[in-house]
């Protein structure tokens, strides 16, 4: 997602016609793409939370935030074209209702700020209620004890096709605003690699950890390696600040902002990875805050060890160290 818009504002200006579900928080309508038949109104786009903005139809699958939205049903072309994506959000600020112009003969190279651009998470990727999955990507993540609530809360999502097809998407979202600032994509079919992240030309905020959009105070923060662990760490502990690293190369704005909490409890894997990372933080802030180290079993991270021993085993391992 690029921002956030007041959805019932540009469903109104789009001219699309809608009903409200029960809870106020989504917008249910025909599909915009006119592609095939919606007797029932298929389609439905989030209207409040951290979800607020992105959309899908339940039928063709087509979904993604309201840039995707705009292009469709103003004719600009695909989003994830320059002068589309700019046509749209240009319309989104009211500053214009036109189709983007042909691309010109004569091309001016202009230096621009790269986040001008905003981040948004590739148009294939799926989002929904955990039930309403389809049954491969909702299996993994039940077998590893995630939950729905977790999957509302941290904005979990899936893709079929497309780069990211086969994978879980677990998108990084921003403290307060709750904008998808990168992502993780985690195959749930065994591909190699495990995981891919975004390419440079997507613009992510490097510097934004999973897990900072849950955080409220700077009192207490758990730290892990990769959002499985924080996710098992939650279903243990609660609802607490999280903080993911990857790996041993901890950002240097992830210490600044690290730094900040008076209490740091690191859940790190007991591995090379993990020693380094834990060595890094502590050389980095250990003389001014309080830190602490969970002692997982080695061969064991959070989330494994939560798989095996249970949570309640997990539990007691956090508050020992806490």
């Amino acid at each position: 997602m690029i921002g956030k818009y007041e959805v019932r504002s540009v469903l109104r200006r789009l001219g699309i016609e809608w009903k409200d579900s029960p809870d106020g928080k989504k917008c249910f309508a025909h599909c915009p793409t006119g592609s095939h038949p919606d007797a029932h109104a298929s389609w439905e786009i989030v209207a409040t939370g951290p979800r607020s903005n992105l959309h899908l139809c339940r039928s063709c699958k087509w979904g993604g935030d309201v840039v995707t939205l705009v292009c469709l049903a103003k004719k600009f072309g695909d989003p994830r074209e320059g002068e589309a994506f700019k046509a749209a959000r240009s319309w989104l600020r009211g500053e214009s209702t036109e189709a983007p112009a042909e691309v010109p003969k004569t091309i001016r190279v202009v230096v621009a700020d790269p986040y001008e651009r905003g981040f948004s998470l590739p148009i294939e990727v799926l989002f929904g209620h955990l039930h309403e999955w389809p049954t491969i990507p909702r299996k993994y993540l039940e077998d590893r004890g995630v939950t729905p609530a977790q999957v509302e809360r941290h904005g979990l999502c899936y893709a079929v096709d497309g780069r990211l097809g086969g994978r879980i998407v677990i998108p990084t979202l921003t403290r307060g605003t709750a904008r998808v600032a990168s992502y993780a994509a985690r195959s749930f079919v065994g591909e190699e690699p495990r995981y891919l992240t975004p390419h440079s030309r997507e613009a992510p905020e490097k510097g934004v950890l999973f897990g900072e959009h849950t955080w409220s105070d700077e009192s207490r923060v758990y730290v892990a390696e990769g959002a499985f662990n924080l996710l098992a760490v939650e279903r243990a502990i609660g609802h607490v600040p999280l903080a993911g690293l990857s790996g041993s190369n901890v950002h240097p704005s992830a210490i600044v902002k690290l730094s900040s909490f008076a209490d740091v409890v690191l859940v790190t894997d007991p591995d090379h990875a993990g020693e380094g990372a834990t060595r890094k933080l502590y050389a980095s802030f250990a003389r001014h805050r309080t830190i602490r180290r969970v002692a997982l079993p080695i061969g064991h991270d959070a989330d494994s060890f939560a798989r095996s021993s249970g949570v309640d085993a997990l539990r007691d391992l956090l508050l020992a160290a806490s």
